[in-house]
């Protein structure tokens, strides 16, 4: 990918495609960046009206903008939670600020998903009424045509926990895993059309920790949620579909040598690809031989990417899949500081 103009170093940022660009926000730097495959070229995004959490926040894509809510203004610190968010118009490159009435209270570390028709904000860990922080368990549905917040129902949502998965599934919204007093390996599903919580399986639910990135890889299938790898004090081996219809979880073969968690991962339509993590030491592949996978459900098979001119392989990556490539930027150093990486994968 093209360097002139481009984001430099980061980790931890919020990557979507719109259709035409890679939208790139927030991670260590608060600004914002715009990618367009077909001339491989960057443009900065506006920062009047920018959101002021851009530390370990999370946003989505709604089918016109991009929408970032909470997060911090700092890398520590109670007092820099935030309750605001903004949304991002790549047509006008600009961005507007979202109502605070009813919005769910400060908070880092908490996850965003995109109903269809409403952003849905739940978990993280935010400010309690003592002035301390801790774990939470509430959240909001936000809807841009009205610019209003409706509150989650109470009854039935997963227990408090920072980091958790969040993936929509057709017309539910399945929080799963995710870190509070220890890793959890339980979750629920919200339905979007019934604004009602259904509890998940935990029978041969695999058990996760998400403390500052979601540390395994998942998509949905359109039938089903693969989970590729995880992190429960040592990183874990991939290979566990949760398949809502029969509320059942099953393990899926073993394709990637390595234990690893952090790992990136994109739906493509017919494939799970995984690529990168940080992989425990006794891994058996060389260094060098390292490489990411593509799971197929249709014949339940795992397959190697190619090694050819392949990148070092980092944690922490954001990846987005624009219908022909996987887009990777940014990513994690020793002691936590971002690197500029940027690679493109043509599967």
């Amino acid at each position: 990918m093209s360097q002139v103009g481009h984001p430099g170093a980061r980790v931890e940022q919020v990557m979507v495609w719109s259709g035409a660009e890679v939208l790139l926000w927030g991670g260590t730097a608060q600004s914002g960046f715009a990618w367009t495959p077909a001339n491989d070229t960057w443009r900065p995004l506006a920062t009047v009206g920018q959101p002021e959490g851009y530390r370990r926040t999370d946003g989505v894509w709604t089918g016109t903008e991009l929408i970032i809510w909470g997060g911090g203004s700092s890398a520590f610190g109670n007092a820099a939670y935030q309750q605001g968010g903004a949304r991002y118009d790549p047509g006008t490159n600009q961005w507007r600020a979202m109502n605070l009435a009813g919005a769910p209270s400060p908070r880092w570390l908490h996850r965003l998903a995109w109903t269809g028709s409403e952003v849905m904000v739940f978990g993280g860990y935010g400010l309690m009424p003592d002035g301390g922080s801790e774990n939470l368990g509430d959240g909001a549905l936000y809807n841009p045509v009205s610019d209003s917040w409706r509150p989650l129902p109470a009854s039935g949502a997963p227990a408090p926990r920072h980091r958790p998965e969040m993936v929509r599934a057709g017309d539910e919204v399945i929080i799963w895993g995710g870190s509070a007093a220890q890793c959890l390996n339980d979750g629920a599903r919200f339905n979007v059309t019934t604004n009602t919580w259904a509890p998940m399986t935990t029978t041969g639910a695999p058990t996760i920790c998400g403390f500052v990135w979601t540390p395994a890889a998942t998509a949905w299938t359109g039938s089903d949620l693969l989970v590729f790898g995880g992190y429960t004090g040592d990183p874990q081996v991939g290979g566990h579909r949760y398949t809502p219809a029969t509320d059942a979880w099953s393990t899926l073969p073993r394709g990637d040598p390595c234990d690893r968690n952090e790992a990136s991962a994109v739906w493509t339509g017919s494939e799970l690809i995984t690529w990168g993590g940080a992989v425990y030491a006794g891994c058996p592949v060389p260094y060098g031989m390292r490489r990411g996978y593509r799971y197929r459900p249709a014949t339940n098979t795992w397959a190697p990417m190619s090694l050819t001119n392949a990148p070092s392989q980092y944690e922490r990556v954001s990846a987005v899949w624009t219908g022909r490539e996987v887009v990777f930027y940014g990513a994690r150093a020793v002691g936590g500081a971002g690197i500029d990486f940027s690679a493109r994968y043509f599967p």
